[in-house]
């Protein structure tokens, strides 16, 4: 799949790619082929976005309505949940800065700076480490969920963002061979299973078979022809746990 993306994109074809969270952990590190991660404290955390200078350039923002640029600035809208992050240190040490452009970035509640928007320079892949869709869509409220936030404004973000990466996605002009293979691919096929009482997730997909991943390859984005490897979305090998703290696999700068 990396590999089709790459191609697919440098030979003129539009494929998108969207990551949330543990997405961008992803995006970035199948891009260098590396974990450049590092411990952080921004688990149920509320915050608004410091942008980066020329975030108005970027694609992803470059259409933002001013009233919610103002309420991104200013008010806490965008949720964090992870223990993981991407400082700019590192993002620039590892080269990242080569592939994506950072769009703005956070503090944790240690002091430590992270990236939390980001897309690619030459494809169209984009990437938060917050979590607009909860905003939407989880309303378990327990002592590892207080600060998700609900308002009219973070509800707005949330839907630009979604709106944005459809657009993104009608450039791509595949699409299914036959009506029947298009329905028989829909999510509607599969039930979806009310978890809220038992999960921070409201609802859950279930499968019988666990998805079957190829084997990871070494790539680097900013070489032709270059194999990516590919990533479950569940799949976290940023940290790993020891006497209950979480170091990075590869340890940061």
């Amino acid at each position: 799949m990396g590999l089709f993306l790459a191609q697919a994109n440098q030979k003129g074809t539009h494929f998108p790619i969207w990551g949330t969270c543990l997405g961008l952990e992803d995006l970035t590190r199948v891009a260098i082929d590396k974990l450049v991660l590092r411990p952080c404290n921004a688990s149920d955390m509320a915050l608004p976005l410091d942008f980066t200078p020329d975030f108005r350039k970027s694609r992803m923002f470059s259409n933002l309505p001013k009233y919610l640029q103002r309420a991104l600035r200013t008010e806490p809208i965008t949720y964090n949940a992870h223990r993981a992050c991407l400082t700019p240190e590192n993002f620039t040490a590892y080269g990242l800065d080569k592939i994506f452009k950072p769009l703005s970035t956070n503090v944790d509640r240690d002091g430590v700076t992270f990236i939390s928007s980001l897309e690619g320079r030459l494809f169209p892949f984009y990437a938060v480490q917050f979590h607009p869709e909860k905003t939407n869509f989880e309303w378990e409220r327990n002592d590892r969920h207080k600060y998700v936030p609900h308002g009219p404004d973070a509800l707005s973000v949330s839907q630009y963002l979604g709106n944005f990466f459809v657009n993104e996605a009608r450039k791509n002009l595949h699409k299914f061979a036959t009506e029947e293979e298009e329905q028989s691919a829909l999510i509607y096929n599969y039930p979806a299973t009310f978890t809220q009482k038992h999960s921070a997730y409201t609802q859950m997909y279930i499968f019988d078979q666990p998805a079957q991943w190829p084997r990871r390859g070494r790539s680097r984005w900013g070489v032709r022809n270059s194999v990516l490897p590919v990533v479950p979305q569940r799949q976290r090998q940023v940290t790993i746990r020891r006497s209950g703290r979480l170091r990075p696999v590869h340890r940061a700068t």
